[in-house]
């Protein structure tokens, strides 16, 4: 009968102790794969440079020497560190998207930086157009004498080029002429290096969409936009586009829509806490570290930054090939 009491304790102990881990568990599951990433990054950056407070510590040998020796210390840093970043990086994904893709707030003083780098993207655009106009011809100059020699009617030539420079072609009466035109491709006879170049602009201008009056003053806002422009289907709220045709595509195609928006999320996070590792760094290696150390550590994550930035970019692309998927079959007659 005297150990009834102790069993009563240990069990309640044990339900508690399950009831905090459910707890937890439940914590840990609203927070998604693609945040995690970014909050490891600047949890283990700012675990390493915080042991730089300690006067022992002078290089990171010695601030990677101490965390192995005080293990339990580390952990007791870096876990809630990392687990309140991720909650945060969470909360603020969505808001880093908008803000790398342009839509900065109106009553701020980037409204001047905002229209600066529209007309920028703007002017950049037909550039590119007029660029790849020039490409083109150039590149089917060397054709044109070839084909000449291969007695293709002039009618069949000059249309090869009027699509090699705008992309468009002129009618053709049904005939031989029409079915030449159809067996060859404007490139078939240029140098490969100049076609190249030709391609090369076509990826560039493949981030903007066609009309000149919508453009954004980012590269990423402009790729988001060149899909959402594109969709025929968007309806009321092009917010509400993916939960009102997810169901229409098959399920490899919502698995590949979800994987390239967790990136995108993902890399457009990365970016800004790459600019707050800057700051950590700057906060905490001051005074500690030489200046020539302190322009490498930042200059690394300004790069780092970057390359997220530009995966974010190839993540946008794959986003909206899936959206234009969706929109493909909410186009279907069949489509409820």
């Amino acid at each position: 009968m005297g150990d009834e009491p102790s069993a009563g304790r240990k069990a309640a102990e044990d339900g508690s102790f399950a009831t905090l881990s459910q707890f937890v568990a439940k914590i840990l599951e609203q927070l998604s794969l693609s945040a995690w990433l970014p909050a490891a990054v600047f949890a283990a950056t700012f675990t390493v440079e915080y042991q730089f407070r300690y006067p022992e510590v002078h290089e990171l040998g010695d601030a990677l020497s101490r965390i192995t020796r005080d293990v339990g210390t580390f952990l007791l840093l870096v876990i809630p560190v990392m687990v309140l970043t991720t909650m945060i990086t969470q909360a603020f994904s969505y808001g880093s998207i908008r803000v790398l893709e342009g839509y900065w707030i109106r009553p701020s003083p980037l409204r001047l930086v905002r229209s600066m780098q529209v007309k920028r993207q703007a002017e950049r655009f037909e550039k590119l157009q007029v660029r790849r106009k020039e490409a083109a011809i150039q590149a089917f100059a060397w054709a044109r004498p070839i084909l000449l020699h291969k007695n293709v009617p002039m009618e069949v030539i000059n249309n090869l080029e009027l699509e090699a420079a705008t992309g468009r072609r002129r009618p053709l009466e049904e005939g031989p002429t029409k079915d030449t035109y159809g067996q060859i491709r404007w490139w078939t006879y240029c140098r490969p290096w100049e076609v190249v170049k030709v391609e090369q602009l076509d990826i560039q201008l493949a981030d903007y969409t066609a009309s000149s009056a919508r453009k954004l003053p980012t590269r990423l806002g402009n790729v988001q936009r060149r899909y959402e422009d594109a969709l025929q289907n968007p309806g009321s709220d092009l917010r509400t586009f993916v939960m009102r045709n997810k169901q229409l595509v098959s399920a490899s195609v919502q698995l590949q829509h979800d994987q390239f928006r967790a990136r995108l999320d993902m890399y457009c996070t990365l970016v800004f806490v790459s600019i707050a590792c800057v700051g950590t760094t700057l906060a905490l290696l001051t005074t500690k570290v030489s200046g020539w150390t302190l322009v490498i550590v930042c200059a690394a994550f300004a790069i780092f930054g970057w390359i997220a930035y530009l995966s974010a970019i190839a993540s946008a692309h794959g986003y909206g090939a899936t959206l234009q998927v969706m929109d493909d079959a909410a186009s279907q007659p069949n489509a409820s």
